[in-house]
Parts: structure tokens; sequence; C-alpha cells
């Protein structure tokens, strides 16, 4: 860069802004992706088995992450209400996450077990009272469904005074499928499936059933439910049916419940006061079998900065959290790829015959220290 002068010839102090190699700061617009995913050229390429490692260890990672967060949340609040309010959140997408844990909080779980086992569909009723989705008298010129009638019937007679909180449900971009009213019918399913027991106790029973990651996985699902119901075939109270009927939670949403609270709430449990080697084991093996969520941003972001249309890696849900484990940790904050610690080690990794052993104390362990 040629220096700045004045008409004297005197030099003037010069701010000189880095170009996109050098550049630490926020990536510019739409000129991310031609400046990251260095390792695509070289690691993923030349090694594809040596990325898919590294992708597992990562999201083995978050996940040991994650149940200590929610370890952390039982300490406070009780083993049941914490799995209540991951849930919950987790049914609300990041559109409406806090509305649904602000659900979880004014209803909290053992009033929302005794609601599930007092009446069919009274849990779904409070849910949808609380968030301000059931209307005391039907506001449409159109004829009321008959499954309004009934919640409505039921709010009268046992939920009468039951408050509604002040939550905006206003966003364009969600799908109608998505609409927080079959995502508060499908939740209050799963928890009036699960109120015999407990929600812990429950899962804690299915955790401990001897049977394949797939029969587990099986399990798991069936206790959402099939599609069936009003909310099966509509997306809002008034409108016409869906063309064709689709559970309130879909398996891509179950996927990511499983994954995101079901799995580490089972592994803060099993590492509490009384850890238990068999439970564990059960739960890493659904864990790095689980298929896939939906993708993400994120998980679409990093798959095009990595080059995965030629790099043929095989994802799964282990692999997805360690793709949002390698943004979060290195690629959001250093876009040019430049001094990427991520690229060395990947390339340490290459000479390494068994590369999982050294690596040993970063992933989720089953029994006999088998990572």
């Amino acid at each position: 860069t040629a220096k700045a002068i004045t008409q004297d010839g005197r030099a003037v102090a010069t701010l000189v802004w880095p170009d996109g190699e050098t550049y630490y700061g926020e990536p510019l617009p739409g000129d991310i992706s031609e400046r990251c995913g260095v390792c695509a050229s070289g690691i993923i390429s030349d090694n594809p088995g040596v990325f898919q490692q590294f992708l597992s260890l990562a999201g083995e990672w978050r996940m040991l992450e994650k149940q200590r967060r929610i370890r952390e949340r039982m300490s406070r609040v009780g083993p049941d209400q914490a799995m209540y309010e991951a849930f919950m959140i987790a049914c609300g997408y990041s559109a409406f996450k806090e509305q649904f844990q602000r659900i979880a909080q004014a209803l909290p779980y053992d009033r929302a077990r005794q609601l599930a086992q007092q009446m069919p569909d009274l849990l779904e009723v409070a849910l949808l009272r609380i968030a301000g989705l059931l209307p005391m008298e039907w506001p449409y010129e159109s004829e009321p469904p008959l499954h309004y009638l009934r919640c409505a019937r039921a709010l009268q007679e046992h939920l009468s005074g039951l408050g509604v909180l002040d939550l905006s449900w206003r966003n364009g971009n969600s799908r109608p499928a998505n609409r927080p009213e079959r995502r508060l019918a499908g939740a209050a399913r799963f928890f009036t499936r699960t109120a015999d027991y407990g929600l812990s106790k429950r899962l804690e029973m299915m955790w401990r059933t001897p049977m394949t990651s797939v029969e587990r996985c099986t399990a798991i699902e069936d206790l959402f439910g099939n599609a069936i119901g009003f909310w099966a075939n509509h997306c809002s109270w008034q409108g016409e049916s869906m063309s064709r009927p689709s559970a309130p939670l879909g398996k891509g949403r179950i996927h990511t419940i499983i994954g995101n609270v079901l799995i580490p709430a089972a592994l803060a449990l099993t590492r509490s006061d009384t850890p238990n080697p068999e439970v564990e084991a059960h739960v890493f093996e659904l864990f790095i079998n689980l298929p896939g969520e939906p993708e993400n941003r994120i998980h679409r972001r990093m798959m095009q900065w990595l080059a995965f249309g030629k790099n043929k890696v095989k994802m799964n849900f282990r692999r997805q959290q360690g793709l949002m484990q390698i943004h979060e940790d290195w690629c959001a904050h250093n876009p040019s790829c430049r001094n990427c610690s991520v690229l060395a080690y990947l390339r340490s990794l290459g000479g390494i015959e068994n590369r999982r052993e050294a690596v040993e104390g970063k992933g989720l362990k089953g029994p006999e220290g088998q990572q």
C-alpha cells in the first residue's frame, strides 16, 4: 500500500484496513464461503475418515456440555422440572424458545402431571390457555370444530381461573405445521403418556431395558404418538384440513428432542450420586446411532464451507452436533481460516493410527473406558 503524504512530503499516520486473509472481525456479507473451508480442500478430501472421527469427537464434547447444563438445572429445580423445561424449549424452536420456557415455568411439571392424569386432553387445554391460544369463546364467524368445543368445556369446568401469559406469537417465517398450537398439543401428548410413573422414572425404565439402539429409538418415538386427533389434520383452530395428516411433533423434531434433551438428561442422571455404567452404555449407543435432525442454518453453512457435496461425509446426529461445536468454537470467530487450530490438529491426527485413543478424555465414555 502506498504511503499517504501531504503536499509538502510529510508522512501522514494511516490506518491500513486488513484484507480478507487477515481480517478477524465480522465476516463481510456474501464473502464468507469463499474464505472458509481450508480443511475441506485438505484434510477432508485427502482423508475423510480423520475428519469424521473429529466430527464425532466434537459432537461428544458438545453432548457433555449439554448434560452439564441440564444437571446444574436439575440441582436447582429437580430432574422432572429440568427435563420438562428443556423439552418445552426444544419444542419452541428458535422463534419461540422463550415463550415455551415461560409456559413451562408458569405451569410446573408436578401440576402438569396432575392435569395429565386427571382427564384426557386437560393438559393440552391448560398449555394452550396459558399460551393465550385457547379463547374462552369462539372468536370466528365459522362454526367451531368439535375439538375446540370439548376443550372450551373442559376449560370452563376445570380450569376457569387459569391465567394467560402475555406472549407474542407473531412469526411469519414459520411453516404452518410448526405453529405453536400443534407443538403444545404434541408436548401435552408426550407428558400425558409419561405421567403414570413421572417423566424421569418413565424414561429411566426405558433406558434400563436391554434392546438395540433402533428398538430404543422406536420405543421413545412411540411416546410422542401418531398422526391422530384434531391437530394431526389442522395447523390452527380455523382453516381447512391438511392434505395429509401428520403428528403434531414430526420425526425430525422428535430426533431433535431425543438428542438435545433426553440423551443429555439421561447422561446427567446416570452420572449423579449413583452412577450406572450399563445405562450410560445404552444412552451412548443410542447417541452414536441416532439419525440426524432436520438441517438448520448452521448445518447448511458449515456443509457449504466444508464442501460436503464433494467430500462425502456420512452425517448423523452426533456429527451434526460436531459441526455445531466446530462452528461455535472456531469458524464463527475466525472466518478467514487463518491460524485455525482445527486445521493443525487434523493434520496431526493424519499420522496417528488409533486416533480416538490419541484424544482420550474428550468424549462420552461407555463401559470399560470405551469411547
